[in-house]
């Protein structure tokens, strides 16, 4: 679905840390390292158990760099692949995947953002409108009781 291309600038400091996430919009991505390094952590969506994705988000709060396995024990079962961008370095992540990303110097990158098929670009408005919704509209009304829930559902 060649409409669907977005294209993204991100710029880092130094030592920022992007937490463990899912892109909301399930798009595949190309992200192109313009200046600076930063290490990507990646784990496959059928690792979403082992790594804690909490209900009606696109997150999880483990740290692959500093695993707490005894909060998050099920990490240990989760295939983590790293990668250092360099200057000129492009990461392909696709659709779906969980990515933790750690700015070791100040960074700038461009990502464009694109569908392969209805199914993906569907799932990506699906998150967008109700499963972000759900999880805004909850965290207005029982923001603690919510946020207990989603930390504590394995």
């Amino acid at each position: 679905i060649n409409h669907s291309e977005i294209t993204h600038l991100f710029i880092g400091g130094k030592n920022a840390v992007t937490q463990c996430h899912q892109d909301i919009d399930w798009g595949n991505v190309l992200h192109t390292n313009l200046t600076g390094t930063k290490t990507f952590y990646l784990y496959s969506p059928k690792d979403q158990y082992n790594v804690y994705r909490h209900p009606s988000t696109m997150r999880s709060y483990i740290n692959p760099v500093r695993p707490d396995y005894e909060k998050y024990p099920k990490q240990k079962n989760a295939v983590c692949w790293s990668v250092t961008l360099q200057p000129g370095d492009t990461l392909f992540i696709p659709s779906g995947w969980f990515h933790h990303v750690v700015y070791h110097s100040i960074s700038t990158s461009i990502t464009m953002r694109f569908h392969k098929n209805w199914f993906q670009f569907l799932r990506g408005v699906y998150n967008l409108t109700v499963r972000m919704t759900f999880d805004k509209i909850m965290n207005k009304i029982v923001p603690r009781w919510w946020w207990n829930y989603k930390s504590t559902v394995r």
